[in-house]
């Protein structure tokens, strides 16, 4: 029988990690999950219920997606060769540090922002930086440009609205970046349903511009 310390075999860098918590409240009005306090309706759960009923279950779902992809495009504008369906936000941004980043190459953010692009970024080896929110909760490009630059950073996330502030950052300031950074700018828009702001229009003009998007926040 094998008694081995397990610890020992986990990665330095995983170990100093803190996990990513959010604390389990019952009887009170839940506001810090950013989940929608409401069920669904009960005309959206029989539709839910029909479709349940027509599925194969002993088929493994179509990988590309391509129905949802199709509705999606209908719904954006996008073309569906240009959208990539993830299981939430977080395997998405963890596809794109394993795709376009070697290990110990640099990611950056504004601070405060989403957590969890610090946490994927340290989790498979890479180095997060930031770059300081303003007094009015914004950024300046020059100042996030240079801080990209000097670490030779290979994605910025840009969280639009932004998490936990909720403010939007300055369109010309985000359009500086997206222009003038030589790498890709990933725009996290999960409550774009809530700002009605977008830069999806910008893809056809820039080709290092990845937007985001998430069902779990309506």
């Amino acid at each position: 029988m094998s008694h081995i310390d397990l610890m020992e075999l986990v990665r330095d860098k995983i170990k100093d990690l803190k996990a990513y918590q959010v604390e389990n409240l019952d009887e009170c009005t839940k506001l810090h999950a950013n989940e929608n306090p409401y069920p669904p309706s009960p005309e959206l759960l029989n539709k839910i219920f029909q479709r349940l009923d027509k599925l194969e279950l002993n088929r493994y779902p179509d990988p590309d997606c391509r129905n949802l992809k199709k509705t999606i495009a209908n719904r954006t504008g996008a073309l569906t060769e240009q959208i990539i369906i993830g299981n939430g936000s977080d395997e998405l941004i963890q596809y794109l540090m394993q795709v376009l980043c070697d290990a110990e190459e640099t990611i950056a953010f504004p601070d405060p922002t989403f957590a969890m692009y610090g946490i994927t970024a340290q989790c498979l080896g890479l180095s997060p930086v930031s770059f300081p929110l303003n007094d009015n909760w914004d950024f300046e490009a020059s100042s996030a440009l240079k801080t990209l630059a000097e670490h030779k950073a290979r994605i910025v996330f840009i969280s639009y609205p932004n998490n936990p502030t909720g403010n939007c950052f300055s369109e010309q300031e985000i359009q500086q970046v997206i222009e003038q950074f030589e790498g890709i700018v990933v725009l996290d828009e999960a409550y774009h349903d809530f700002s009605g702001k977008t830069f999806l229009k910008q893809m056809e003009k820039h080709n290092n511009l990845v937007i985001l998007r998430s069902l779990s926040k309506i």
